[in-house]
């Protein structure tokens, strides 16, 4: 929801314009509070009962990272970029492992990588470190392209083993479709002088 309001920000009326920041800045800060460990790693989700699940995510980490830099973007507020980059850092190093020859983002829930990347791709213009986990995001794809497909094509969803998964679902094929279409961009900019 965040990240929505920040988006609309940078399109919505003047006169909409501080209230919807002070939301902005509300929410993001209890998130922060709330659900971001001491490491920066934001944990999965909270319940109505106030029961929170404890496992790290990287879909909510990500948007912890776009949020933060996108609130840098908009105030110049110097605390919100250095929280993104400390979850950055974390993310890669708590979520990437080394499997099987190649550093490979989290294998289970594949749509949250895409995630990530987005995150990274935001923050690369204040954070020259994001281009290093932007190649490996690029290897990782690539890798997963040429040993994790059925014969028919279609990318697994469990990254682990050779149990494919449930690769009938949409948002399995769509994590990397998505990735792809960003990788690109991200190479053509890069070419780009």
């Amino acid at each position: 929801f965040d990240l929505l309001l920040l988006k609309y920000y940078k399109i919505c009326p003047q006169e909409e314009k501080d209230a919807i920041l002070a939301q902005a800045k509300t929410l993001y800060t209890w998130m922060c509070n709330t659900l971001r460990d001491t490491d920066y790693l934001v944990m999965n989700a909270i319940w109505d009962t106030g029961f929170i699940e404890t496992g790290k995510d990287p879909g909510v980490t990500a948007l912890v990272i776009m949020c933060g830099t996108m609130l840098y973007e908009i105030t110049g507020e110097a605390h919100y970029l250095d929280d993104a980059k400390k979850s950055a850092d974390a993310s890669f190093s708590y979520f990437v492992t080394y499997r099987d020859g190649i550093l490979q983002f989290p294998h289970w829930e594949p749509w949250s990588n895409p995630k990530l990347l987005q995150a990274y791709l935001l923050l690369l213009p204040h954070y020259a470190k994001m281009d290093m986990y932007i190649e490996t995001y690029a290897k990782f794809i690539d890798w997963v392209y040429k040993n994790k497909r059925t014969e028919d094509g279609y990318f697994y969803e469990y990254l682990i083993g050779d149990n494919p998964g449930r690769t009938e679902w949409i948002m399995t094929q769509n994590a990397y479709f998505e990735s792809y279409a960003a990788i690109a961009l991200y190479k053509k900019n890069k070419a780009t002088p």
